[in-house]
């Protein structure tokens, strides 16, 4: 003989009663049931292709913004040494450029944002575009940073 436990016949009976009792109150149950099933799985579908999309658009970005940034790194190394801090302070009081330019001979320390799967993906996709603009001794240190 098989004993349950007394916290699944207590259950048990307690939903028995939430049953109702009528044909047309079962089907409107039935009913109610299967258009939340619907909703939850549309909804999970929805959120696949919206995030397949943003991770689709953000790697067009990346390699958009990282050709952008290569093009302005080469422009310039081509200036001549003694333009180069003239031409950045003029871009400085006009208003800037599209990218933070500086001259550094150091690594600048910013406080990196959270690595997330979106973040993770677009660092991954400048790094490779940037690697194809350049030659494989260019070393490259990205992050995000708010």
């Amino acid at each position: 003989m098989y004993f349950r436990p007394m916290w699944w016949v207590r259950m048990r009976s307690y939903l028995w009663q939430l049953l109702p009792r009528s044909l047309l109150g079962r089907l409107s149950l039935v009913m109610v049931v299967g258009v939340l099933v619907t909703q939850v799985v549309g909804s999970l579908f929805w959120a696949a292709q919206s995030h397949a999309k943003s991770e689709a658009e953000s790697k067009l970005a990346a390699q958009y913004i990282a050709h952008s940034a290569s093009a302005s790194i080469r422009f310039f190394r081509e200036l001549p040494p003694n333009y180069r801090k003239l031409l950045i302070q003029q871009f400085r009081e006009m208003g800037g450029t599209r990218f933070l330019v500086n001259l550094n001979h150091a690594v600048v320390p910013v406080q990196k944002i959270p690595v997330q799967t979106l973040v993770k993906t677009v660092l991954t996709t400048v790094e490779a575009t940037l690697k194809t603009d350049f030659p494989p001794s260019q070393k490259f240190e990205l992050a995000f940073a708010s």
